[in-house]
């Protein structure tokens, strides 16, 4: 006979959670909430680990569009849940009939994003960049280090801009900057 045995001893999770039904803030971190809930319920009593991944199409998409700022309000209530959150990703979008921005601005902004994207490296490779870079080291470096973030690694710099590139299309469709 095959018998299922629960061998982990602490689970990894992946939480994605569709904020499209919020109709306001609360009820957007409230999806989050019972989210958070369901996984650790499902965990028994092993210590739980998660990456939350925020996704859907809302009005509220620039409010969720900085994955740090929105971890202050996820993080406590995860914990609440004893649930430890590993990773924040927001990849919420503005309905087509909320967008913000002209179109016409919006189809330079998306050019020069995909250019950032297509190549993050060119960011280091362009010398109008250095002085950015060289301020960003500087002013986060106890931050880089302590994260252990290396700038010079084309992987952490193109999430670092595919990053920075989705929150500044989000928040400038949703209207907040």
């Amino acid at each position: 006979d095959v018998e299922f045995l629960t061998l982990d001893a602490a689970r990894w999770e992946a939480v994605e959670v569709d904020l499209g039904p919020a109709t306001d803030e609360a009820q957007a971190y409230d999806l989050v909430d019972e989210a958070l809930g369901r996984i650790r319920h499902d965990a028994g009593t092993r210590p739980v680990v998660a990456r939350v991944r925020l996704t859907g199409t809302s009005p509220l998409a620039g409010r969720f569009a900085d994955s740090e700022t929105v971890g202050h309000e996820i993080r406590p209530r995860a914990a609440r849940h004893e649930v430890a959150v590993e990773k924040i990703r927001s990849q919420v979008v503005t309905p087509a009939d909320r967008h913000h921005m002209p179109a016409e601005q919006r189809a330079r902004l998306e050019r020069i994003v995909a250019q950032v994207l297509a190549d993050p490296r060119s960011l280091r490779d362009d010398e109008t960049t250095w002085p950015d870079l060289k301020t960003l080291r500087s002013e986060f470096g106890q931050y880089v280090r302590d994260t252990e973030l290396d700038l010079n690694s084309d992987d952490n710099l193109a999430e670092l801009a595919r990053e920075a590139c989705e929150t500044l299309l989000a928040r400038a469709e949703g209207g907040e900057l």
